[in-house]
């Protein structure tokens, strides 16, 4: 049975990540990211589709001194250059699994939470380019060819 442990890094933000491969990042309790696309089922055509809409980045990260930073960096309106989440798999070692990479990013909301004894932080974030990477593994633990896609919010084109 794998286990998986997930991580967030800002361009110019520090974290407190105890992780040895991620020093300085923040960690992540949990994300959603949604790509979705209008379909029109009634056209006369039959299935039609629009433009691909890039949902925001939703994300619970544990609160440290990357939380201040990051509340000042919305407060000022500050872009991000460059973000990466990255979601390891243990099996036998901690391998990345899933990478996120966002370019030209913009703090929406950050909300603090405190519940039974848990403080962390809900960021949602914008963003011009995500680029989303699956690295395949068997069940020994070895690395597969990886697979990988890039997408411009603005111009609506693959990189």
């Amino acid at each position: 049975m794998s286990t998986h442990d997930a991580y967030i890094y800002f361009t110019d933000i520090q974290g407190e990540a105890g992780d040895g491969k991620h020093k300085d990042w923040l960690g992540v309790e949990r994300f959603n990211f949604s790509v979705y696309n209008a379909v029109e089922k009634n056209a006369t055509s039959g299935l039609s589709s629009g433009i691909a809409n890039i949902g925001l980045l939703n994300t619970n990260v544990s609160f440290d001194k990357g939380t201040i930073s990051l509340r000042n960096t919305l407060i000022k309106g500050k872009h991000i250059k460059e973000i990466k989440l990255i979601v390891r798999r243990q099996s036998g070692e901690q391998e990345e699994w899933y990478k996120l990479e966002l370019q030209n990013a913009l703090l929406v909301s950050s909300d603090l939470m405190f519940d039974t004894g848990h403080f962390y932080t809900v960021l949602a974030i914008a963003f011009q380019i995500h680029t989303e990477s699956y690295i395949p593994l068997n069940f020994e633990g070895i690395k597969s060819a990886e697979l990988t896609y890039s997408w411009d919010s603005y111009t609506n084109e693959m990189k």
